[in-house]
């Protein structure tokens, strides 16, 4: 085998599957964008990831073939694309972007036909507001917070994200959040329901401001 070419199949391997670990560990970032960026890129996962997995069938193809002839080189390629596409979605080192961020307190999230919507509360008094509407396109708000009861009141960088203002009640009973402002009922905005794996028990079960 040709040195040469052994060595530009290991520089495509690393160049697919490093792009595709690199934008699935960077999503906390790519999705702030406005826009329809998020779904380009998810797009593009999605077609990487099909690439890296045909890749390997390949790779592994061509190893049986030569199996008379093995060289350690030869493994080269496939080993990069198989630790790539695995460190991609099943982050066996917990490595990613969001693990670098402070510690989320309370996570929630409100789902409709033709939208949806996520908003998070972290330790350090950061809340980050993530909506996404028809054919994909999304909106990002981030802003601060603070507690005074029951009540979570945001503050954004760029006003409030419609529809709820800038104040929600912290229903415990229901693991919902619901909107103080009038014109958020009104609207038949329902709340927020409390994401369980993502919510701090504490912060639930307590009455005064943890910041």
């Amino acid at each position: 085998m040709n040195k040469d070419t052994e060595k530009t199949r290991t520089q495509s391997a690393l160049f697919l599957a490093g792009i595709l670990l690199l934008l699935v560990k960077s999503e906390y970032y790519w999705k702030q964008i406005v826009g329809l960026v998020p779904l380009v890129v998810n797009i593009a996962i999605v077609l990487l990831a099909l690439a890296v997995g045909i890749m390997i069938v390949v790779s592994v193809s061509r190893i049986y073939q030569e199996r008379t002839s093995l060289y350690a080189r030869m493994f080269i390629p496939a080993g990069i694309y198989l630790f790539g596409i695995l460190a991609s979605f099943t982050d066996p080192f917990h490595v990613s972007a969001e693990s670098v961020q402070s510690r989320i307190v309370l996570k929630g999230h409100y789902t409709a036909i033709t939208n949806s919507a996520t908003i998070t509360f972290r330790h350090n008094g950061c809340v980050e507001f993530e909506g996404n509407g028809f054919l994909g396109y999304t909106y990002f708000y981030a802003g601060k917070w603070t507690q005074h009861g029951d009540t979570l009141i945001t503050l954004f960088a760029e006003g409030d994200p419609i529809p709820w203002g800038n104040h929600l009640i912290l229903f415990r009973e229901r693991q919902m959040l619901l909107p103080f402002d009038s014109v958020a009922l009104l609207q038949q905005f329902p709340g927020f329901l409390l994401d369980g794996e993502k919510a701090d028990s504490q912060f639930i079960l307590q009455d005064k401001q943890i910041i």
